[in-house]
């Protein structure tokens, strides 16, 4: 398949998405249908282990009729199954009538050389590292490694490894800094051999955005686009970073046509359920979430990707669902686990958020996510001696950032620690993560992005400490710049509770109650208690009759929302 896909004049469907029809005895006019081709090439393998031959008989279907344009059965040494694969697509090719020029006909003479075993195995780990379950992923890395100690030329594999320490790396199994201490050195042998390599150049596209250099991630991205325009996996990727980078709607554009080469691949589906999600377009997140279970019903994906929908309409009963059945298909992921205790906290059940915060714990311990949700249990009980300590613990191990884990440290400690009346105290973690802020003449860091609420925090807590200072409200005034430069992943409330914040600092409380509310009105539930009733700018508010309404409003909908919970999981109470 590859090769045939480097021909210009062919329009073939992506490799995931025809794999997915394996085994399966559907019309080959529905199949080709859902793949939007109008040729279906199929066929079958017998293996004869004591001979060491194989027999591979082909053909070619013309979708419209069902008739055979063209057969051809081979018979051949197993030593020779890339050779056959060779002449097989050049026989396609001639079938489909399609005249060969210049670099097309160099490319569809290209021959991938490994053996058998080192090729099954290779199909194997490409499997689990697109079920993205933690367990598959860390099955791949072996598996991958077994390839390369058989045939250490095997290309395929060295990016398929390096892909899948990149996908642990997402999951929060390794960090970011590991997925590129491991995978940066073998990447980087494959592009000095295969300069061009569009696989190669995309993952490094992803590992410019890991080290946060972002003009050098779009560069890479387009650099592989303009070699290979139909790659899915490219069109996938780069739209997921533009749409991470505030351009949602020019990468939700790329992310549909990657959909439309590979409709049946678990990670197209995953990006276009994801980021559909995130922008509260539901209708057309949950097919795609839907897609992904029919096809891959280990996978966790298709579960987490259902919970997130729901958790950005605001729907915490479905979403604690969602996690759950995606747990039982990855229970080693702690970050899941965790994240129940955190939603069993929103919904107000104290005893459920403790028991996943234990199982967090037990395959989790000193990992940032459960950290955080330990932090919530103490909050929730205010057990605030607890909760002042384990965060400056936290906070003087410098662990790597994940999913914004170190501004909940930081934000923990602040609130304690102005809680006891200490400001200058509360900005101690804030001078040593954003020397920047304190330093005259004032320089901005661009773009703020995700750490807006921070330097909105950093700015209220001067205003507690220096009354008399004018660098809050410069703070202020870059962070109302800034405010609509949120990645769609923080939830569509997020600029409306930056605005609260801002208003809150100001001193103009109704404004800060207003975006509040504009916030609630924008489906805001998720890690209500933490922003409203634990920070340390908008507790500020808690005598305004406004924010009491505000307060009852939410646990009166966490109360119906609690016993709904109940009610879909099956839990006696």
């Amino acid at each position: 398949m590859n090769i045939l896909a480097k021909i210009k004049e062919l329009r073939v469907a992506g490799r995931t998405s025809s794999f997915a029809f394996e085994g399966q005895d559907d019309d080959l006019r529905i199949i080709g249908g859902k793949l939007n081709v109008k040729s279906i090439l199929e066929g079958s393998v017998r293996k004869d282990d004591k001979r060491n031959r194989v027999r591979i008989t082909v053909q070619l279907i013309n979708v419209d009729d069902g008739f055979h344009l063209w057969s051809e059965t081979y018979d051949r040494e197993l030593d020779d199954i890339f050779a056959i694969q060779d002449e097989i697509a050049r026989e396609v090719a001639q079938a489909l009538r399609i005249t060969l020029l210049g670099e097309d006909e160099k490319r569809l003479e290209e021959v991938v050389s490994t053996d058998i075993s080192a090729y099954e195995t290779y199909l194997r780990a490409m499997q689990g590292l697109h079920e993205g379950a933690y367990v598959s992923l860390n099955n791949s890395v072996e598996q991958f490694q077994q390839v390369l100690a058989l045939d250490p030329a095997f290309t395929p594999a060295k990016l398929g490894l390096v892909n899948a320490w990149s996908e642990l790396a997402n999951t929060g199994a390794i960090t970011r800094s590991e997925a590129l201490r491991q995978g940066l050195p073998l990447l980087e042998t494959v592009l000095a051999e295969q300069p061009e390599n569009s696989g190669a150049r995309i993952q490094l596209a992803l590992f410019r955005g890991f080290e946060e250099n972002t003009a050098a991630a779009e560069a890479e991205f387009i650099s592989a686009l303009e070699n290979d325009p139909r790659n899915a996996r490219g069109l996938q990727e780069y739209g997921r970073y533009l749409f991470d980078h505030q351009q949602i709607v020019r990468g939700m554009e790329l992310i549909d046509a990657a959909l439309e080469i590979e409709p049946y691949s678990i990670r197209v589906l995953w990006a276009h359920c994801q980021t559909n999600a995130y922008i509260q377009n539901i209708d057309a997140s949950l097919p795609s979430c839907a897609r992904i279970r029919e096809i891959a019903p280990d996978s966790p994906l298709g579960y987490y990707g259902w919970a997130l929908a729901y958790l950005h309409t605001g729907d915490m009963a479905r979403t604690a669902k969602g996690y759950a059945d995606a747990i039982l298909r990855d229970p080693d992921d702690y970050e899941m686990v965790a994240a129940m205790c955190g939603f069993w906290l929103t919904l107000g059940d104290l005893e459920q958020a403790e028991q996943w915060q234990q199982r967090a714990d037990a395959i989790g311990a000193g990992q940032p996510i459960p950290i955080v949700t330990r932090l919530a249990l103490y909050k929730y009980r205010e057990q605030h001696d607890l909760a002042r300590d384990l965060a400056k613990q936290t906070l003087d191990r410098n662990i790597e950032d994940r999913f914004g884990s170190n501004a909940g440290f930081r934000g923990v400690w602040a609130f304690e620690s102005t809680r006891a009346g200490d400001y200058q105290a509360a900005l101690m973690p804030y001078r040593e993560a954003f020397p920047w802020a304190f330093d005259t003449p004032l320089q901005v860091p661009a773009p703020l992005n995700d750490k807006i609420f921070d330097v909105i925090q950093i700015a209220g807590l001067l205003k507690l400490a220096e009354p008399l200072s004018e660098r809050p409200e410069q703070l202020l005034k870059i962070s109302e710049k800034s405010a609509h430069q949120f990645s769609p992943g923080w939830g569509a409330w997020a600029p409306a509770l930056a605005q609260a914040s801002i208003a809150t600092v100001r001193g103009d409380r109704q404004a800060a109650i207003g975006w509040l509310n504009n916030a609630w009105d924008n489906n805001w539930r998720a890690s209500w208690r933490e922003r409203l009733l634990q920070d340390a700018i908008i507790s500020q508010l808690a005598d305004e009759p406004g924010y009491q309404e505000l307060v009852a409003r939410f646990e009166t909908d966490m109360e119906r929302q609690r016993e709904e919970a109940y009610e879909i999981m099956g839990i006696a109470k």
